[in-house]
């Protein structure tokens, strides 16, 4: 009952609009909707789900988001804005794996983008997966796990900051001191974390590729996680 009465809002809606819809063109609206949010919204949860399946650092800090929200209850609609980390899952998945691959637009005039003039009635064809993995935007996040997976992954689970230690260490111009003072610990404590760096990522501290290969990582790392798009 709930669906149906859902169905005949939607109706109700499409026919009430300002320009008025023919029958052919309410049903086109409606199929529309309706199998685009089922086809949307089940893809981008099954990618994400094998996706979380994969990273149980990922999973277990939804876990923990999620407990912390809604405790022993289910949860609600009201409880979105309080899971900031989820929606950011949400959000890589539907970038890594966005449901609508290529968009076609007719143009309805002349019109002029970077530089090219396409004509009225000229059919536009676009990516969206190119642009969202256009890597100028958005750094290889695989280099990311691959050299720092098993780091993040430690921190996540025993709340170490071995990640921060290091990026510390790299804008320190490697100056173990300068670091030390930075994080506010003694320099043997600072040998220690950077030893436990080297175990968990297999590569030296004092090497210069391997100090290369952690930097872009690090550096990879910083980009994916801000807030805003990256260039150049």
């Amino acid at each position: 009952m709930e669906h149906a009465a859902a169905a005949a809002r939607l109706v109700e809606t499409l026919l009430g609009v300002e320009d008025q819809l023919g029958r052919r063109q309410v049903q086109d609206e409606a199929v529309t909707l309706l199998a685009g949010a089922i086809e949307t919204t089940g893809t981008t949860l099954a990618w994400a789900l094998y996706e979380i399946a994969g990273n149980p650092a990922v999973e277990r800090r939804l876990r923990e988001e999620l407990a912390s929200v809604c405790q022993d209850r289910p949860l609600r609609y009201d409880d979105i804005d309080q899971l900031p980390y989820a929606r950011r899952v949400l959000q890589e998945a539907i970038r890594k794996y966005g449901p609508s691959w290529m968009v076609t637009r007719t143009a309805a005039r002349d019109i002029v983008l970077g530089g090219h003039l396409i004509p009225e009635g000229a059919d536009v064809v676009w990516s969206p997966y190119l642009h969202q993995h256009d890597s100028s935007f958005f750094p290889d996040p695989v280099l990311v796990s691959r050299v720092l997976g098993a780091l993040m992954a430690h921190d996540a689970e025993h709340g170490t900051e071995y990640l921060h230690t290091f990026r510390v260490a790299l804008r320190s111009n490697r100056s173990w001191r300068l670091a030390a003072d930075e994080l506010h610990i003694h320099k043997q404590t600072l040998g220690y974390r950077l030893r436990k760096i080297e175990q968990l990522t297999g590569r030296g501290v004092t090497q210069t590729d391997h100090i290369a290969e952690l930097w872009f990582a690090v550096r990879a790392h910083d980009l994916v996680h801000s807030r805003g798009p990256v260039r150049g």
